[in-house]
């Protein structure tokens, strides 16, 4: 056998050397699930360490001297530690690829696990190790991310004990295939369309602006009951059908295990409480498990290192002023505001939802949230999509009553929902140019 040796970069110098016959075992050997996965060590096509070590070396700082290759044995995690996962969708992780390469990423960037590797990278799921301590899963659909979460668990020994799941996404669901099969399907031609495209389609739609109507409209989404269904879009009824299929899935999630939704929406209405307490339902156990969406647009480019920002409307001015820069400056920093996370959690036997206002970022890690200030309206309320709409008289009713006693007092949110009117045909997936059509 040939041995390849593999130069990380490190501050000692050090080299490990792979044996390519090794390399070829893989997925033989690690995975239990259906789909071949590619698991990337850091080699010299994948080497995000070496860019990572340049730029601390820039700054002085020591380099990163405790990067290992992925092992192929078994191993047992510390069941108090658990596995730190990022679910990255194909299409966003070519984003950052490309974003990556424009403003590169810090090191300890929460957006660096989320970077797809370079190279030719024909199936999916793809599997690695990040220098931070986090296991990057890129996926093509729900079912083969749940598949390689499992096999994962398995070989590992160890629980999940965060899930950051990213992609794009809109009130009670994200744009991606629900399975294999709907993947090889019409309703999802756009969806393997974008996430063929080079990385630039997908880099420079992510900065497209938002308009007043398409706000609108996810609020009349975030309204509808959760009965429409759209083109590609993986919601609650899509999660029930696919987690399913995999027995005893809770147990691979630790008892505190949180699960976040990176993403623009997901939480927004009763659509979004919905869905994010189905998720809670259909994966995690544990008293102190969570899982946590966004009710507003969601930021995460090179920008936003810390976690995911938030941005909504909040007047005409405003909106005109974010639509002018966003495109140019491709720059989420500058238009960030205060955001609401919708929290689920399992308490007295039952799942129910909090919403957390005046959050600065979603965060990566097992950061507890912090309770937004009692006292006043905050501008997280005034930013999520679709409030402030009743305020103008061209639009229609907010997804909640916004005002301070009903909204942001109940700590175990019961939402006070209106009729929705005029559910958009199809609308426009955020961060993309793509239209999903609706299925009545």
């Amino acid at each position: 056998m040939v041995n390849q040796n593999l130069e990380l970069g490190c501050g000692a110098g050090k080299r490990i050397a792979i044996k390519t016959a090794a390399l070829g075992m893989l997925a033989a050997l690690i995975w239990a699930a259906p789909a071949l996965a590619q698991e990337i060590n850091w080699d010299g096509g994948q080497d995000l360490a070496r860019q990572f070590n340049a730029q601390k070396k820039a700054r002085g700082d020591a380099g990163i001297s405790n990067l290992q290759p992925v092992p192929v044995a078994p191993q047992t995690a510390p069941g108090s530690a658990g596995l730190m996962i990022n679910a990255t969708e194909i299409g966003v992780g070519k984003f950052h690829r490309y974003d990556n390469k424009v403003h590169h990423y810090p090191a300890h960037s929460a957006w660096v696990g989320h970077i797809t590797p370079d190279g030719d990278l024909p199936n999916f799921p793809i599997v690695f190790d990040d220098p931070d301590g986090y296991v990057t899963i890129q996926f093509s659909n729900l079912e083969e991310l749940l598949q390689a979460l499992v096999a994962l668990c398995q070989r590992r020994g160890a629980q999940v004990a965060v899930l950051n799941i990213h992609g794009h996404g809109m009130p009670g669901g994200m744009w991606y295939p629900k399975d294999k099969a709907q993947k090889k399907s019409a309703e999802c031609r756009d969806w393997n369309r974008t996430s063929a495209a080079p990385d630039q389609v997908n880099y420079d739609q992510y900065y497209s602006p938002v308009t007043k109507e398409e706000i609108d409209s996810f609020a009349a989404i975030s309204q509808s009951g959760g009965h429409d269904h759209y083109s590609c879009i993986t919601g609650a009824p899509e999660w029930r059908e696919v987690a399913g299929r995999i027995p005893n899935i809770k147990s691979y999630f630790a008892d505190d295990a949180q699960i976040h939704f990176e993403s623009c929406l997901v939480g927004l209405g009763p659509v979004g409480e919905e869905f994010t307490k189905t998720v809670g339902e259909l994966l995690l156990s544990g008293s102190k498990a969570n899982v946590q969406t966004s009710l507003n647009f969601g930021l995460g480019d090179w920008s936003m290192p810390e976690g995911m920002g938030f941005w909504g409307y909040l007047n005409d001015a405003q909106l005109e002023h974010d639509n002018q820069i966003y495109p140019v400056d491709r720059q989420d920093r500058e238009i960030r505001q205060k955001g609401t996370i919708r929290l689920a959690s399992h308490v007295n036997g039952a799942w129910e939802t909090t919403l957390v206002g005046n959050q600065d970022f979603m965060l990566a890690g097992r950061e507890p949230l912090q309770p937004e200030p009692s006292g006043a309206m905050t501008v997280a309320a005034l930013s999520a999509p679709g409030a402030g709409l009743a305020r103008n008289r061209n639009s229609m009713l907010a997804n909640v009553a916004w005002n301070h006693g009903s909204f942001f007092n109940n700590s175990r949110s019961s939402l006070t929902t209106a009729v929705a009117t005029n559910i958009p045909d199809a609308v426009r997936i955020p961060g993309t140019n793509v239209y999903a059509a609706r299925f009545k």
